[in-house]
């Protein structure tokens, strides 16, 4: 089975090996890949907390939610980051026409977005008492799943 850290590994040598197609490519390619690289970080540490994820479109907008939700320090900037990022990908995948996608500078910024979502989730994950707590009060919320 696949795994985050292997998406965000493949989106990072998308953006340096030049022999694998047109560098527009590679860039559109890394930045969905390091998207879901965050997307499944972010459930996985929400199921750590019996937060469960919709396996359809809308698990997106869940876990930005969640997470925006959660009170933890810097959750609505890593919530944002996430949707931003959601955002980026979906331009990069259906919307060919767009720019900004002609260098791989967008796609290492995305990378080092992501590593910093990843440094913020293992903070949190340094801290389970506090996160378990945030996400207590959230699932106790009676509009925590609307």
């Amino acid at each position: 089975m696949i795994s985050g850290s292997e998406l965000f590994e493949i989106a990072q040598k998308l953006t340096i090996l030049r022999a694998n197609g047109s560098e527009e490519a590679r860039c559109r390619s890394a930045v969905s890949r390091v998207y879901y690289a965050a997307f499944h970080w972010a459930v996985e540490f929400l199921a750590e907390f019996a937060i469960q994820i919709s396996q359809n479109s809308a698990g997106h907008k869940e876990v930005v939610r969640y997470i925006m939700r959660s009170g933890l320090p810097d959750a609505e900037a890593i919530g944002r980051a996430i949707d931003h990022l959601r955002s980026l990908r979906n331009r990069a995948d259906y919307v060919l026409s767009c720019g900004g996608f002609e260098s791989c500078e967008l796609a290492k910024s995305c990378i080092e977005d992501v590593s910093e979502l990843k440094a913020t989730l293992a903070s949190w994950r340094g801290d389970p008492t506090a996160a378990q707590s945030a996400f207590q009060k959230l699932k106790s919320d009676p509009t925590f799943r609307k």
